[in-house]
């Protein structure tokens, strides 16, 4: 963890990464992550430092007057329970029994991730509240496959559209599409070329935009089908990188608001730069099936429920699970072409810390650069989870739920 702790002498451009700075880097099977159970007391001493630090910038690190503060929760209040940062030497696994209060010194970072307990605003009932249908669709030319999740209840103006992550489908978006039909949002997704029920190899794809096709394309029809609905859009991994491309093409953007799920800004344990980038397009004639660096995925790393992690490893419709040289070299410039300064729309980033697809680092810089530029972005840290939250620990699910409803409920004023 030598080259991240040099990184925390020059904080003051990166204070927003005090939210993710939960411990050193340990590096294991060619992967990085946090929450490492190695990291050094030279690694905590610097965060401490750095924590301290932020106190000279102006920025409030008070947590009983936390209105100022990176990545602040308004439902998060003084007293709510929340989790504590990792102590040296102890393993992922004792994170989840871990209630213990941070020092001051980095109620920065801790006040602002957290798990929720209490499940009785989960949509009771939610699995009969929805009713879900799928079909194949024409959009841009291809035969698409569509799921939709329409309430059975009242239903409100509003529409959420969907957009997945790479080598997976919308499927995988049940466990939030049905809580938010419950509470009377009609919610839609499809699975993008090459992925799932849709037709197409994924691997003869050679740039983003046939997937940005095939969403403009879905989300035009649905406004045609619905158009007094108000738009949100939830994009997740890849997905939010095809939302705000897709977004960026008109002048008129035809969302109201977004959410950004585990974006695929950067890869963990990866620096991006434009030479990879470079190096990517020079390899891809030359050895197209070259697996990406930590391109396995595998379900552990996706998230900690093992009943999902069991359906990843079983699940036929999944056509690819490593990420190759072919792939990585579109996918890699869509990362890179993805800047704070483009944000137009009002957008929350919400990233796992634990995290070990997309950097959430990445994540947290992108929304400190894009609030200098007065962006109307905004981040949210959930303590210990992994890169599919959707699928992670029920709590994480509940807090999921309630940071959308509120966003979605906030972005209409």
């Amino acid at each position: 963890c030598s080259k991240r702790s040099q990184s925390f002498e020059s904080f003051s451009p990166r204070l927003v990464d005090a939210a993710f700075l939960i411990g050193g880097r340990r590096r294991g099977g060619g992967r990085c992550w946090w929450l490492s159970c190695t990291a050094s007391v030279e690694t905590e001493r610097r965060v401490i430092a750095a924590a301290d630090e932020s106190r000279s910038l102006n920025v409030n690190t008070d947590p009983d007057n936390p209105s100022q503060s990176l990545f602040f929760d308004e439902a998060l209040k003084p007293g709510t329970a929340h989790r504590s940062r990792p102590l040296l030497g102890q393993s992922e696994a004792m994170l989840d029994e871990d209630r213990l209060r941070p020092p001051p010194s980095l109620r920065l970072a801790w006040e602002l991730v957290y798990q929720v307990k209490d499940m009785s605003n989960y949509c009771a009932g939610n699995s009969l509240g929805a009713i879900v249908s799928g079909c194949h669709v024409q959009l841009a030319g291809f035969n698409i496959y569509e799921r939709r999740w329409t309430p059975q209840g009242p239903r409100r103006q509003e529409l959420v559209f969907l957009c997945h992550g790479f080598a997976e489908h919308c499927g995988y978006f049940h466990q939030l599409a049905e809580p938010l039909a419950a509470a009377g949002l009609l919610t839609v997704g499809h699975d993008f070329y090459g992925h799932g029920l849709s037709e197409g190899n994924v691997n003869q794809l050679r740039s983003i935009d046939t997937l940005v096709d095939v969403a403009a394309a879905h989300l035009a029809k649905l406004k045609l089908e619905f158009p007094d609905c108000i738009v949100y859009g939830v994009g997740y991994s890849m997905g939010a990188l095809v939302l705000h491309r897709m977004c960026g093409r008109s002048p008129q953007p035809p969302l109201s608001a977004m959410v950004w799920l585990s974006p695929a800004l950067q890869p963990a344990g990866m620096k991006l730069t434009k030479r990879r980038v470079q190096l990517s397009k020079w390899l891809l004639p030359r050895l197209p099936n070259l697996p990406l660096p930590g391109g396995r995925f595998r379900p552990e790393d996706l998230t900690r429920s093992k009943e999902t992690q069991e359906q990843l490893h079983t699940d036929t419709s999944i056509k690819q699970r490593v990420l190759y040289t072919r792939v990585c070299a579109w996918m890699l410039e869509a990362m890179l072409a993805t800047q704070p300064g483009s944000i137009t729309l009002p957008t929350l980033i919400i990233t796992g810390t634990a995290d070990r697809i997309a950097d959430p680092a990445r994540s947290a810089a992108f929304v400190a650069a894009g609030q200098a530029l007065g962006k109307p972005v905004t981040g949210r840290a959930y303590l210990g989870a992994r890169h599919q939250l959707h699928t992670d620990l029920a709590t994480v699910g509940v807090k999921l739920h309630q940071d959308l409803m509120q966003w979605f409920a906030a972005s209409q004023y």
